[in-house]
């Protein structure tokens, strides 16, 4: 199970990586370490999901929802 969180957790650090470049912003205004960990545990299935990780702002989910259980 750790690993697989770990695997998330990278996934997610990739997927903001590459998503904050294209934006040209800092990866960590996107997405904050505390935010993809948190993702990462929770591992949502859905944006209802999403709404409970706590820190979560609605305007990420809405943006970038999808793509972000995709990663």
């Amino acid at each position: 199970m750790v690993i697989a969180r770990a695997q998330r957790v990278n996934a997610l650090k990739g997927w903001r990586d590459e998503r904050a470049e294209n934006l040209g912003m800092e990866p960590g205004i996107l997405i904050n370490n505390t935010l993809i960990n948190a993702l990462a545990l929770k591992n949502p299935r859905s944006l209802k999901e999403m709404e409970e990780i706590p820190g979560l702002k609605s305007w990420l989910k809405d943006q970038f929802g999808q793509e972000i259980m995709g990663a």
